[in-house]
């Protein structure tokens, strides 16, 4: 569920491709349901109660307004959103199911801004901070649980919206490895970190950034 469907196209994309590469493939063994509202975020809760409606298993939105009208909707479908409000609704969710399971691998994506800011990112950076303290600290909190909780820290990653914002420039002026990162390159980590040879690693923060600080 998001604000625009045309800014997501790129991250739907790479979305879709690393869930192919572990065998859920759309249209076969997967539904996605796409919801947009158009930039009017007022359309939120009716999205939100769509979803419902449908039963999905899992809610994935895009900025705080919607996260919101999707926790107003539903307190059994879990909701996954990169800030950090919305990381803990969906953390607590999946604590319970893998307590219940003996055990699993939270994943949660932070963002080298995280670590250093920029003028602009005020909202953004703070977030992402939160994101990796929480990584820290929750992970601490579950260990005994057989639950481990890592964060990926991306930095410039070839989408439609990084495109609008990073020319060839900026890029080897930011970047070490003078290039963006391709979002196959986020989710091949993200896809370790969750996987069991990743299951003595916890309460660590990767950058996936091409060595930017």
């Amino acid at each position: 569920m998001t604000t625009s469907a045309a800014l997501n196209a790129g991250n739907f994309d790479a979305f879709r491709k690393a869930l192919r590469e572990h065998g859920y493939v759309e249209g076969q063994n997967l539904v996605i349901e796409y919801l947009s509202a158009d930039g009017r975020p007022e359309r939120f809760p009716a999205l939100a109660a769509d979803l419902v409606r449908l039963k999905v298993d899992l809610i994935v939105t895009r900025g705080t307004p919607a996260a919101q009208a999707a926790k107003n909707a539903t307190a059994t479908i879990p909701v996954v959103m990169a800030a950090i409000g919305a990381v803990l609704l969906f953390i607590a969710a999946v604590i319970v199911i893998f307590t219940a399971r003996g055990g699993g691998s939270i994943v949660n994506i932070a963002s080298v801004l995280g670590f250093g800011v920029d003028k602009g990112v005020v909202a953004y950076a703070t977030a992402k901070a939160g994101v990796i303290q929480l990584t820290k600290a929750l992970a601490l909190e579950v260990a005994t649980r057989g639950i481990t909780v890592n964060a990926v820290a991306p930095g410039i990653i070839a989408t439609p919206m990084t495109a609008a914002l990073f020319d060839a420039a900026a890029i080897e002026r930011l970047v070490p490895l003078n290039r963006a990162g391709l979002p196959e390159e986020v989710a091949a980590v993200v896809a370790f970190l969750a996987s069991e040879e990743a299951s003595y690693v916890t309460a660590q923060i990767i950058s996936v950034s091409g060595g930017m600080a």
